[in-house]
């Protein structure tokens, strides 16, 4: 008689969804870290339009004092 021997399998089990999770949090994470930075740079080029509008404040300012002016001096 022959003796039967089993063959030993060894089983490795890969949890793939751990594996899954891990990378959707990570993309997750570049997703909301782009979104913010895309946020601030939105924030900086909102300051960037309102500092422009105010030089122009400023210049239109300067302009009607500059007119004032000479009207003083043209009455004086």
């Amino acid at each position: 008689m022959h003796s039967a021997k089993k063959k030993l399998r060894k089983s490795i089990v890969v949890n793939s969804d751990t594996e899954n999770d891990d990378k959707e949090n990570e993309f997750t994470s570049k997703i909301s870290e782009l979104e913010y930075k895309e946020w601030v740079l939105a924030l900086k080029e909102r300051k960037i339009d309102l500092r422009e509008q105010e030089a122009k404040v400023y210049l239109m300012e300067l302009s009607n004092f500059e007119k004032e002016y000479k009207l003083e001096f043209v009455k004086s």
